[in-house]
C-alpha cells in the first residue's frame, strides 16, 4: 500500500490504473480507491469466471436440467446496469 500511494503521489494528477490477480495481496476496493487508484483490472479472471457459469449451464443442459441451465440474471437487471451512468 506504501508503494501504491508513493506512485500515486509521484504522477499526481495522472491516475493510476491497478493490475491485481488471486497472487497478489489483494487491498479491498475502499483501500485502493482511498490510495487514488482510479482503475482496477482483474485480468482475464471476470471473463473465466463468466466462463464457468457458461461451462456449468452447458453441463446442466446436456443432463436435462432445463431450470439451471437457463437460471441467470434477469432482464430487468441487466436493463439496469446498462442504465447506470455511474460506476
Amino acid at each position: 500500500l506504501d508503494a501504491l500511494l508513493a506512485i500515486v503521489t509521484a504522477v499526481a494528477p495522472t491516475p493510476v490504473n491497478v493490475l491485481i490477480s488471486p497472487a497478489d495481496k489483494v487491498l479491498t476496493v475502499t483501500e485502493l480507491q482511498q490510495a487514488g487508484v482510479k482503475r482496477i483490472s482483474l485480468g482475464p479472471f471476470l471473463y473465466t469466471h463468466a466462463m464457468e457459469a457458461v461451462e456449468q449451464a452447458t453441463k446442466a443442459l446436456l443432463a436435462g436440467d432445463l431450470t439451471t441451465a437457463t437460471t441467470g440474471m434477469s432482464f430487468d437487471r441487466i436493463n439496469e446496469l446498462i442504465a447506470r451512468t455511474t460506476n
